[in-house]
């Protein structure tokens, strides 16, 4: 969770997702060299993805790199320059966006302040001619679907924020749309709400085999609403995978520190022997499993939890970083350490509440790891 201060997101409880390994043929949503400028500046980059039926996926990225564009394009929203969209076999590429069938949930929920929850969620059916009959089934169904029949005749203004998102999200799903889109949906909400709102909306989707794609610029919630997760830059996808992989084994230094918190520390390769790089860093040697050629400026990566006070007994020979600390965080039964490195390198580590108690800003602390954990990426491939 890149720029947070709390311990990163164990993935043991996160980690639901389809086999990432699934055949792509089986697409359901399936974009191909979609592009997209505005005032000459590229947004969407020859853009590839495909999603399988029933599949929720979360587009992840920092500011601008064209998260929301392409959930415009796919609703119709806007035209784009170059590329085709295709839902269930159909290419929807130049269908006005009421023929798309696809349900949209916005930012702000874009509820009608002058009809009560009913007449909301009603009408996209109304707009599609449905009798009165057909119209009232339909919503009493999503109003049981989505826990609102004690609020059905309540004004939305006076609904919480929880409430306005489900009835956003039955309004999407009244019209039976062929794919979901939200835009950054739970962004207006509070913590703790913001959080019960992503599981109990993950567990109806899924629920009901909906496919779905998230806008969201928040890690976090894209490791716990998502199958699989596309992360984003500058227009194009960086990686698209499940949660466990993208954590694990990212593709790109990119992806690394964009998905969780991460210790860099840059370097030079000084030697390469048998895929191991003794690499130079200003808080000393660090061997590390590589194939850089000697001379190479490279970042030695490793995850917070990765790091500990004192080798383990199965790591055989660890990585020792002697480290300066700079501040110290408590989060109940475990926090944070920073270490007084300069910008734009980073020493993170994770310990429980015991050994952070014997952490003192200002001191230097032996840190140890083992060199399995680490990832070495070029130096130059720095994030956006």
């Amino acid at each position: 969770m890149k720029g947070s201060s709390k311990p990163h997101l164990h993935l043991a409880a996160v980690g639901q997702g389809k086999p990432a390994d699934a055949p792509e043929r089986l697409a359901y949503l399936d974009i191909g060299g979609v592009a997209k400028s505005f005032r000459n500046v590229k947004v969407l980059d020859d853009l590839d993805i495909a999603i399988r039926r029933g599949e929720i996926v979360s587009l992840l990225g920092p500011s601008g790199c064209g998260k929301t564009t392409l959930l415009r394009a796919i609703a119709g929203l806007i035209d784009v320059d170059a590329g085709r969209i295709r839902v269930g076999g159909v290419d929807i590429t130049d269908l006005p966006t009421h023929r798309r069938e696809v349900g949209v949930v916005f930012q702000n929920y874009a509820l009608f302040p002058h009809l009560d929850v009913r007449g909301n969620i009603g009408v996209g059916l109304r707009a599609k001619g449905l009798g009165r009959a057909a119209i009232a089934a339909r919503v009493d169904e999503m109003l049981k679907l989505t826990r609102l029949e004690d609020l059905a005749s309540r004004s939305v203004g006076a609904l919480s924020g929880g409430q306005q998102q489900r009835v956003a999200v039955a309004r999407a799903l009244a019209v039976s749309p062929r794919l979901l889109l939200l835009d950054e949906p739970f962004s207006a909400l509070d913590r703790k709400l913001r959080e019960t709102m992503q599981v109990e909306l993950r567990g109806l989707l899924a629920a009901h085999g909906i496919t779905a794609i998230f806008v969201t610029h928040d890690q976090e919630e894209a490791m716990v609403v998502s199958d699989r997760i596309a992360v984003m830059r500058e227009g194009r996808i960086e990686q698209f995978a499940d949660v466990a992989s993208l954590y694990n084994t990212p593709a790109t230094r990119f992806v690394y520190e964009f998905v969780g918190l991460s210790t860099v520390i840059a370097g030079t390769v000084r030697t390469q022997i048998d895929g191991i790089c003794d690499v130079q860093t200003r808080l000393g040697p660090i061997r590390v499993p590589g194939s850089f050629m000697r001379g190479a400026s490279v970042v030695v990566c490793l995850r917070p939890e990765a790091i500990s006070l004192r080798p383990s007994a199965t790591q055989g020979a660890p990585i020792k970083i002697g480290c300066p600390v700079r501040h110290v965080s408590f989060f109940g039964s475990r926090g944070l350490v920073y270490g007084d490195v300069p910008e734009p390198e980073r020493f993170v580590v994770e310990l429980d509440a015991q050994d952070l108690a014997a952490i003192r800003p200002g001191e230097s602390v032996d840190f140890f790891c083992d060199p399995s954990a680490a990832r070495l990426f070029p130096a130059e491939t720095a994030p956006a």
